[in-house]
């Protein structure tokens, strides 16, 4: 099994692909509702709901209880970020509602949530999951592979491939137009 914190590192690989099919589609007119709807998806599940929620529910708590202020008032300011992001996530799929609005709103919001994740993960993969691999211990790095695998059960089996092809399939279409 994968040590837990080279895990959700690894996570951030298909996660900056997403942020920059996200940014094409800022750039781009024509993008279609559905495609759109489809990246979204892919934000609330994987990043959401898997990446973050191994973050949130296993990670972070091990973080809160075991390492330094400075590490705990980072873990703050990341559940904050998630927080945004959700946030700026719920603005871009309500401005697919509205024709009028729909460029202005997504565009406005699509760009603030790449700009915010892009942040964060730099955040993560430089300041407190090198610091992780070196305070975590045995017992806590399996505490961490069996809650990750709860999360991983819990989004559904397949999770990563779907969205891999996914993004081939869109990157495929989408990239061509720029």
């Amino acid at each position: 099994m994968k040590n837990p914190v080279q895990e959700v590192t690894e996570e951030h690989e298909i996660i900056k692909k997403y942020l920059g099919l996200l940014w094409l589609f800022y750039k781009i007119d024509n993008v279609k509702v559905k495609d759109i709807k489809e990246v979204l998806d892919f934000f609330s599940i994987f990043a959401d709901k898997c990446h973050h929620g191994k973050e949130e529910d296993y990670l972070f708590p091990i973080v809160k209880k075991k390492c330094q202020k400075e590490d705990k008032k980072l873990v703050s300011e990341l559940l904050s970020e998630h927080k945004r992001g959700r946030k700026f996530r719920k603005l871009m799929l309500e401005s697919l509602k509205n024709l009028d609005l729909r460029r202005y709103s997504f565009n406005k919001n699509a760009k603030n949530y790449v700009f915010l994740m892009k942040v964060h993960i730099a955040k993560e993969d430089n300041i407190l999951f090198p610091k992780m691999n070196f305070c975590l211990n045995e017992e806590e790095k399996n505490a961490l592979k069996k809650g990750f695998a709860k999360v991983e059960k819990k989004t559904g089996k397949g999770i990563h491939k779907k969205y891999e092809k996914l993004f081939e399939k869109l990157y495929k279409t989408y990239s061509k137009i720029e």
